[in-house]
């Protein structure tokens, strides 16, 4: 099968699928994930212009930020050089002690996960129609148990790698954001929907466009 195109679902047998294992619905939970640099985001970006509500797990818990409870906790986890004169995160500062080893990541995600699962659960109260919960550690936190069906995007390592230095600044954590995540193939393995991210741009609007479709056919 083609490896630019969605694995391991027929695009033509989604519809099918789908309804068989979800029913119909008025709201439809969608789990979004993906490791670093697979084009989650782009992904996730495309269903927003097609009509769907995206809730970005990174941007819920960047709100908690400021949030003097979790900050406490930053404090005492990393050290109270993660903080300006004013008791403010430094983010630079929280990112290279937070990446600094896997059980650095794990301290944070302990911290910042709770807060974020409460966060989001209650933006999906009110929400109708499509609704994705996008997030890399999908499976890890749990945010999985939230939703109907979840589509993992998968990219090979040496397009992953020249994305990420083409890109930002996280290339010398790569190693530690690696391991600290599902592995494509245990994430698809898991997932309803696989889709690989290894062509251009084109292919990939027209993938999630197909997908899209077929979840739209699951509302009532």
């Amino acid at each position: 099968m083609d490896k630019n195109c969605c694995v391991d679902k027929n695009l033509i047998d989604i519809i099918t699928i789908l309804v068989y294992h979800c029913g119909m619905k008025t709201k439809l939970i969608v789990g979004l994930t993906g490791g670093i640099a697979s084009g989650k985001t782009m992904v996730g970006e495309l269903l927003k212009e097609l009509g769907a509500k995206v809730i970005d797990s990174d941007s819920v818990a960047r709100q908690f930020l400021s949030d003097r409870d979790i900050v406490q906790q930053l404090i005492v986890a990393f050290g109270i050089d993660i903080v300006d004169k004013h008791d403010n995160i430094i983010t630079s500062k929280l990112r290279e002690l937070a990446f600094a080893s896997i059980a650095s990541v794990q301290k944070i995600n302990d911290i910042m996960w709770k807060p974020t699962l409460k966060a989001i659960e209650q933006q999906l109260q009110d929400a109708k129609g499509i609704v994705v919960v996008e997030s890399a550690l999908l499976f890890e936190s749990g945010m999985d148990k939230m939703v109907d069906i979840v589509i993992t995007i998968s990219t090979l390592d040496d397009i992953r790698f020249k994305r990420v230095h083409d890109r930002d600044k996280t290339i010398q954590y790569l190693d530690i954001i690696l391991s600290s995540q599902w592995t494509d193939e245990l994430r698809e393995s898991k997932a309803n929907i696989v889709v690989h991210n290894n062509g251009s741009h084109d292919v990939l609007r027209q993938n999630i466009t197909i997908i899209h479709q077929s979840l739209c056919s699951m509302l009532e």
